[in-house]
């Protein structure tokens, strides 16, 4: 991150986003994060990050897709109900497919 001149930047924050409230930021990242919860936990998560964003902040995910590598027990197989619980907490969509520019 130094050498991009990013170091000033960009933070990193332990702790547990079960139990405890994310950190405010510009963006947040959730990867390998959503898939491994019930629906009414990610819920809680996008929530979370919802309210630790500011207006005009981003909340970027990345997960695989459920399609090619399984699904947690009692999982959706495919990820409508996670775009559906992103929609509900205020937040618009924007996919990115692997090979895309943002």
């Amino acid at each position: 991150m130094r050498k991009h001149g990013l170091g000033e930047r960009l933070s990193f924050y332990p702790g547990d986003f079960l139990s405890s409230p994310l950190p405010s930021a510009d963006v947040l990242v959730m990867g390998r994060v959503l898939h491994n919860w019930d629906l009414a936990t990610k819920g809680m998560l996008l929530a979370r990050a919802y309210e630790a964003l500011p207006d005009g902040g981003a909340l970027i995910v990345y997960e695989r897709p459920a399609c090619q590598f399984g699904r947690a027990a009692g999982q959706p197989a495919h990820a409508d109900h996670d775009r559906r619980r992103v929609r509900l907490h205020g937040c618009r969509l924007h996919r990115v497919d692997a090979g895309s520019r943002i």
